[in-house]
């Protein structure tokens, strides 16, 4: 999938981003901006949660994606995941990690995660992720 089919599948689409590395955050929301309809980000997993809670508060729907790192302060990934999917079973949730704990991974692919990005990020595996990811979801937004 080159750059273009990615941008026509998610230039219709929502994301909340959650990284807590400021310099991380700033440069891929940046990236995400321009390819995404909407882009929300949150520097740890507690706030992000609420950020979640109010985007269906205010638009009477979910994020079409989730990106989110493992390591946050307040509330890991690993459990935020575990929240939204308890709120919405069929979030799409990318997770973004530098750890290589084998525990963590198989934990979030019993919960149904199936997109891993590990650090540092290699940008065409990332923009690769973000179209497989969002292709199904840009054809039932169209429908």
């Amino acid at each position: 999938m080159n750059l273009q089919d990615i941008i026509q599948s998610t230039n219709n689409l929502s994301i909340l981003f959650v990284e807590d590395d400021y310099t991380t955050r700033k440069y891929i929301k940046s990236i995400l901006e321009s390819i995404f309809h909407k882009v929300d980000c949150s520097d740890d997993g507690k706030m992000a949660l609420a950020k979640y809670q109010e985007y269906f508060s205010n638009n009477s729907k979910y994020y079409d994606l989730v990106l989110t790192d493992i390591g946050l302060p307040h509330m890991n990934g690993l459990e935020l995941s575990k929240h939204i999917l308890k709120e919405n079973s069929e979030q799409k949730i990318i997770v973004i990690t530098a750890y290589d704990k084998k525990d963590n991974i198989k934990e979030l692919q019993v919960l149904g995660i199936e997109s891993f990005l590990p650090k540092p990020i290699e940008f065409e595996y990332f923009f690769e992720i973000l179209g497989k990811s969002a292709k199904p979801l840009s054809i039932l937004s169209k429908n």
